[in-house]
């Protein structure tokens, strides 16, 4: 009986991450192309604001995003602990495994 409950929270675990994956990544993708185009076609005011975006979430640690992401966002739509923990650690995997993935293809980025 105890595995059955343990099967079931894996599962509906399983289920979230997908959720929360199949919405993050095609408005990830979406962002990261606006933000591009702008960069690379805009004029020189949106170079520079992309830029200075760019260059802003760069300088932030992904643990201070992290807390922005469970006190303030999570806090300000009501969520119960309950679900404020699973945010958090839906939104704790995306910077983690960029960060693997750009110490792969570019060595030089595996330190910051």
């Amino acid at each position: 009986m105890e595995l059955v409950k343990f099967l079931q929270y894996i599962a509906s675990g399983t289920a979230y991450t997908i959720a929360v994956t199949l919405v993050a990544l095609p408005s990830g993708l979406l962002l990261g192309m606006l933000f591009s185009i702008l960069n690379v076609y805009g004029g020189k005011v949106s170079q520079r604001l992309t830029s200075l975006y760019s260059t802003v979430m760069r300088g932030i640690p992904p643990i201070v995003l992290l807390f922005i992401l469970y006190f303030i966002v999570s806090g300000s739509i009501n969520l119960s602990p309950f679900w404020r923990v699973r945010f958090l650690w839906a939104s704790s995997a995306a910077p983690t495994r960029w960060r693997l993935c750009a110490a792969r293809f570019y060595p030089s980025a595996a330190g910051r």
